[in-house]
């Protein structure tokens, strides 16, 4: 029961959990659907559900993890104009977090950081799949269009 408490043990789990998915997706050449980081979050949280630990529980051992995800990068909005920090959080803003500072974000406003987490993971999956439908798309439309 201890070792259930600790926050060695969820360490342990969400770093071997991602070291496992991370390998897997090197093996599959780094496939778009093989992402480590969206494999880690359903098979930690089935880990969860399985065990009957709370979040909160997996959390106080896990947050080393989150400490170090947790830098930020502000950059200037692209073409031109403001760019100053203070609005980069608006609509033409160029805010650019990382999972861990989104989550603090998350937690500072009384949100559930765990939904923002899910909610960015699918944000870049649907990033990605354009990227790629895209990548496919435009050289057959180019090869159309020149014929």
């Amino acid at each position: 029961m201890y070792l259930s408490q600790s926050p060695l043990l969820w360490l342990t789990v969400t770093l071997l959990v991602y070291a496992t998915t991370d390998a897997l997706s090197l093996v599959t050449h780094r496939h778009p659907l093989a992402n480590p980081v969206l494999h880690s979050i359903w098979i930690i949280g089935a880990f969860l559900l399985l065990t009957g630990t709370s979040y909160a529980a997996y959390f106080g051992g896990a947050q080393f993890v989150h400490f170090l995800l947790g830098r930020a990068t502000l950059r200037k909005p692209q073409g031109g104009g403001g760019g100053d920090p203070a609005d980069a959080g608006g609509p033409r803003g160029g805010l650019s977090v990382t999972a861990g500072v989104a989550m603090g974000i998350s937690e500072s406003l009384h949100a559930d950081p765990s939904l923002t987490a899910v909610a960015g993971v699918f944000a870049g999956i649907a990033m990605s799949l354009n990227a790629l439908v895209t990548s496919l798309l435009v050289p057959l439309a180019v090869t159309l269009l020149v014929r």
